[in-house]
């Protein structure tokens, strides 16, 4: 797995600019529509994040390679063709984050701040609010992101919240893997990764 991540201040509006032209379609038309210029900047930083991993991973120029939304909004690179990769972006604050793997993969980043206890009650088991209870706003995020990551391993996302109530997050799925990555400074990583089965 690959994994990286940027501030948007480690590049300038020229970079922003300029990346712009890589973004699929779809991607192009709604960073356009963001009245907030760091959300752009997030969605533009994000996309090349993913570009980056990959063309270090295939040895080929970031701008040869094409990430698209499947139906559901998952990233998927579609360009090079059928490269045996799967990425995940995500993004909180002023940092996006990516991976990339041989497997399925999700990644969320959460910017740690005050939790909505309503949030919580309606997401959480009774022994993850205990958890939360003991570590506070970042026990909140630490499951938020261990239940997001998953989802988006699966390659469904979060469309509601009693999605993510379905899911545990202080144990892992049998057929996955969560990862550890060092998080910045007031922040919170998840990553899950699906585990290949040899037939």
């Amino acid at each position: 797995m690959r994994y990286s991540q940027a501030r948007i201040t480690d590049h300038d509006s020229g970079f922003y600019e300029h990346e712009l032209q890589y973004l699929c379609r779809s991607k192009y038309e709604r960073a356009l529509k963001y009245r907030n210029m760091s959300d752009r900047m997030l969605c533009i930083l994000g996309d090349y994040e993913v570009r980056r991993l990959v063309s270090s991973i295939l040895g080929i120029n970031a701008e040869e390679v094409s990430v698209v939304p499947d139906g559901r909004g998952r990233p998927l690179i579609a360009e090079p063709a059928d490269p045996g990769l799967f990425c995940s972006i995500s993004h909180s604050g002023d940092i996006a984050c990516a991976c990339v793997d041989t497997c399925p993969v999700g990644i969320d980043i959460e910017l740690v701040r005050p939790y909505d206890h309503d949030v919580a009650e309606a997401v959480c088991s009774s022994e993850e609010l205990s958890y939360i209870a003991e570590n506070g706003d970042e026990g909140f995020y630490q499951i938020w992101t261990a239940k997001e990551s998953y989802l988006k391993c699966l390659g469904t996302g979060l469309t509601d919240l009693d999605e993510l109530q379905s899911v545990e997050a202080l144990s892992t799925p049998p057929g996955f893997i969560r990862e550890t990555v060092e998080p910045p400074p007031g922040y919170v990583i998840s990553i899950c990764r699906q585990v290949r089965t040899i037939k």
